[in-house]
């Protein structure tokens, strides 16, 4: 099951930073940012809009929730970290016509064709790089379990003879 809390500090900060050098017209866009950490999710990072009940919740309207799992993104170069969190916030559009926020395609976890087109390889590695990160947090997991099951099993044969 999913675990939330506060994003740790220097994340927020490089989050803040990344979106002034790569987004920023979403700071002026009077958008509200909420950073938590997972401790558990399919992606490295996650980008919703707050529903109705959220924004009534902590009295703020139109709220973006960035999370991050940070377990799989403190594996990551400081280069991906970035490329991470461009491809993220490059997700976050205004639609004029309905004259709304809107997130579009996977938030973080697909490249844009602008995204592409300015960083080529490394935003494609990126991406990757983050998935593999996720995928060994869950083989190592799986080590952890099976080494305890084992443990305690010994416990028991010993115990019985």
């Amino acid at each position: 099951m999913n675990k939330f809390f506060d994003m740790s500090e220097d994340i927020q900060e490089l989050c803040s930073q990344v979106m002034g050098e790569e987004t920023p017209g979403l700071m002026t866009m009077g958008l509200n940012f909420k950073y938590l950490g997972t401790t558990k999710q399919n992606t490295v990072i996650k980008v919703s809009k707050g529903n109705p009940i959220t924004e009534f919740m902590i009295n703020e309207t139109q709220t973006i929730i960035i999370c991050i799992y940070e377990a799989a993104f403190d594996r990551l170069t400081d280069e991906y970290k970035r490329l991470v969190l461009a491809s993220a916030f490059a997700s976050i559009e205004f639609d004029a016509e309905k004259d709304k926020i809107t997130i579009s395609g996977n938030n973080g976890t697909s490249l844009s064709e602008a995204m592409y087109l300015k960083y080529k390889e490394p935003a494609v590695l990126s991406i990757f790089n983050g998935y593999a990160a996720i995928r060994q947090i869950q083989e190592e997991e799986k080590e952890a379990k099976a080494l305890a099951a084992a443990e305690r099993e010994e416990k028991r044969k010993l115990k019985n003879a």
